[in-house]
């Protein structure tokens, strides 16, 4: 199989030989460095190029500034390409001639920078709708797959720049990141912090709920997420759990141990083949941090992981005709869950049966037992297992 020029720069950055996803560990520890300071114009996507070095793109609505910036893992930058006021190019992948391809929410493009920054339109197909993020397939066919963050669409640009509709489903919202695993999985972060997980074939599932946003990124078998709004870095394990892999929970820039040194709003990820070391944005400290991990397998701590069934986020919350909502089974159990009213009376059961471990779509279409609307207001999701209990407000708008 033709390794992306993803894989190979990874491989040039770390000196790394690939790992099967067999091999994958947990790291338990480690080491946060600062490549970029802050206010370096570094703040969105982050990529490695096929020369070994670090890609980084700029975008603020209501700052002029837009660029792409590239810059040694030793921290000496440079800008690569100069972009129009009107542009926002957020997620980049190189293709295998070296070029870079970005997705500009702003305009639907994808736009194409030669090695030198030389800047082209690679597609402007009308199925680009606020393209957010892109990935070359890991097969190597050349098709690039884009997360439309406006109609929420997963769609893939085909080496002569037409585009065709991979998902468009409705466990898809408002996407702004996806990347590939080893396990040819597409993992794909909503706009709600949810991630979902597509087969090749299409077939969606909610694979995690995560604090907040970020990019992802998915290296040796596992997956990364960075979360601006709790600066910190995650991994994100098969059962929807979730270990804090750096930064404290405040913002700053420094130096030291990850487990007590700050992190300033990850946004940006991109993470060495083997993953043992990872780059990070800074979305709101404008910088670029680099995160070392060890090669000690653990699992992580049972205050890091989370345990027990609960109920996720609700989306969209005011709700108005239908909403879907999300729980999370840690063990194969008999769940229920009902809707109460202001005044503690049950008005819906939604459902009372075993569920397997992980994560469940119920919908509620905001009406009571009998089939009649409910009243506008503010009721109370409740969830009952033999592990728990747990519970959500949601709003009901007309």
């Amino acid at each position: 199989m033709p390794l992306s020029w993803k894989s190979h720069a990874r491989s040039i950055l770390t000196g790394a030989v690939l790992i099967p996803a067999s091999m994958t560990v947990t790291s338990a520890e480690s080491y946060i460095s600062v490549v970029l300071p802050q206010g370096s114009l570094a703040n969105d996507a982050v990529e490695l190029g096929p020369d070994g070095k670090i890609y980084c793109t700029y975008c603020w609505f209501g700052n002029e500034t837009r660029q792409i910036l590239r810059t040694t893992p030793e921290g000496d930058a440079e800008v690569f390409a100069t972009l129009e006021p009107d542009d926002c190019t957020l997620g980049m992948a190189f293709d295998g001639n070296g070029d870079l391809y970005s997705a500009n929410l702003a305009t639907g493009e994808v736009l194409r920078f030669a090695p030198d920054g030389t800047r082209s339109t690679f597609s402007t197909d009308p199925l680009l709708d606020q393209p957010a993020d892109l990935e070359f397939h890991p097969s190597g066919n050349g098709d690039l797959y884009v997360a439309n963050h406006g109609n929420g669409a997963i769609v893939f640009v085909h080496p002569d720049g037409s585009v065709e509709t991979f998902y468009d489903g409705p466990l898809v919202t408002a996407p702004h990141c996806l990347t590939f695993g080893t396990d040819g999985e597409l993992y794909v972060g909503n706009q709600d912090a949810s991630v979902t997980r597509i087969s090749p074939d299409g077939n969606a599932t909610l694979y995690a709920q995560l604090p907040g946003v970020g990019y992802l990124d998915a290296a040796n078998g596992r997956l990364f997420a960075c979360v601006l709004s709790r600066h910190r870095i995650y991994e994100v394990f098969a059962d929807g759990s979730i270990a804090t892999l750096a930064g404290t929970g405040s913002a700053g820039f420094a130096e030291g141990p990850g487990d007590t040194t700050p992190l300033h709003s990850p946004n940006g990820i991109i993470v060495s083949a083997d993953a043992h070391t990872i780059y990070a944005s800074s979305g709101f400290g404008n910088g670029l941090f680099r995160v070392d991990l060890t090669d000690a397998a653990s699992s992580p701590t049972p205050e890091e992981k989370t345990t027990g069934s609960r109920l996720l986020p609700v989306s969209p919350n005011p709700m108005s005709e239908r909403v879907d909502i999300r729980l999370h089974t840690s063990t194969a159990e008999i769940a229920e869950l009902s809707i109460y009213d202001a005044q503690g009376r049950r008005v819906r059961q939604l459902a009372r049966r075993e569920l397997s471990a992980g994560i469940h779509s119920i919908s509620w279409d905001g009406a009571d037992d009998a089939g009649g609307r409910l009243p506008a207001g503010v009721y109370q999701l409740h969830l009952r297992t033999d592990s728990g209990t747990d519970s959500r407000s949601i709003v009901l708008g007309r």
